[in-house]
């Protein structure tokens, strides 16, 4: 059974936090959401994104993830 997708900020929370400066510009209101629900779960769920935790279709999700680590925001892919 699949739990989720477990992800890691690019370069480490502090270089997350001063990456997101240099691309907010490329961000619309659902990259911002999402960006802070990485960041609630990088706390409370261990880096790992939740089956089903997103309210967006696959297709969506898949390219906003790449979106984010095409950015060097996160990176991602392993399945636990």
């Amino acid at each position: 059974m699949t739990k989720g997708l477990i992800f890691a900020f690019h370069g480490g929370p502090t270089s997350f936090i001063n990456r997101v400066n240099d691309v907010v510009d490329q961000l619309d209101d659902v990259d911002l959401s999402l960006l802070e629900r990485l960041c609630e779960w990088s706390k409370d769920n261990g880096f790992v994104i939740p089956m089903g935790s997103l309210e967006l279709t696959v297709a969506d999700i898949q390219f906003r993830l790449k979106k984010l680590e095409r950015l060097e925001l996160i990176d991602f892919g392993v399945r636990v």
